[in-house]
């Protein structure tokens, strides 16, 4: 209870329209930003036991590792600012990668994931 106590605060700190989804043992976690393109982005959160003195396990569809700072004094608000943080450093590849899918031919991938690096496309007639 008093883990589930302190997760529900720290959510309500973070921002309710933050979070995307919760697992029924709160132990998973999806929380979303928007970049300043307005692409949207998710983060999944995976909360040990010992929370928050373990850090959690994160991942999100970034084309490089996302490695968080985290002490016993962290929270879902100091791993969604550097999430933030994280994303805005991205913001010139996913332009980049933005502008090939809009303006090339792509042939693969048909739909490619924020985190993907590399495009095949067609060129000439």
């Amino acid at each position: 209870p008093e883990y589930c106590a302190q997760l529900i605060k720290e959510i309500g700190s973070l921002g309710w329209e933050k979070l995307a989804y919760i697992d029924a043992e709160f132990r998973t976690i999806k929380l979303k930003a928007e970049d300043s393109a307005g692409r949207d982005h998710m983060i999944t959160i995976k909360l040990k036991s010992k929370y928050p003195v373990e850090s959690p396990d994160c991942s999100a569809d970034f084309p490089i590792p996302f490695v968080i700072s985290w002490t016993q004094q962290s929270s879902l608000i100091n791993l969604h600012s550097q999430f933030l943080a994280a994303l805005e450093s991205l913001q010139e590849f996913w332009d980049v990668m933005d502008e090939i899918d809009e303006k090339t031919w792509v042939l693969e991938p048909e739909k490619p994931a924020r985190a993907t690096t590399s495009r095949r496309i067609a060129i000439g007639n």
